[in-house]
């Protein structure tokens, strides 16, 4: 029942200690190979994650910052107080 729950578990920080009671993880080349492999998907999902997540930062910023352009150029061209300004950005800035 040990072997099991470490398997379903894995996190739990006595993994190595109960599943090395019935698997020899030192002589076991197969094993190994197939750790790295599971290394390298976990590593490539985290860089996917990454770089998705980057881009969704960058594309906000941006995004972010031609509001903030916009309210600016609104304010100093029609002389309108920058609640007006968001107020009008809003309302144009939907129907775009």
């Amino acid at each position: 029942m040990c072997f099991l729950n470490a398997i379903m578990y894995p996190h739990q920080g006595d993994f190595t200690d109960t599943v090395s009671e019935h698997i020899d993880f030192l002589d076991n080349e197969a094993l190994w190979r197939e750790a790295e492999h599971m290394d390298g998907l976990g590593m490539r999902i985290w860089k996917e994650g990454r770089e998705e997540g980057r881009e969704i930062g960058i594309k906000a910023l941006i995004l972010d910052n031609v509001e903030e352009r916009i309210i600016t150029k609104l304010q100093k061209r029609f002389d309108l107080t920058e609640e007006r300004s968001r107020q009008y950005y809003e309302q144009f800035a939907l129907q775009a």
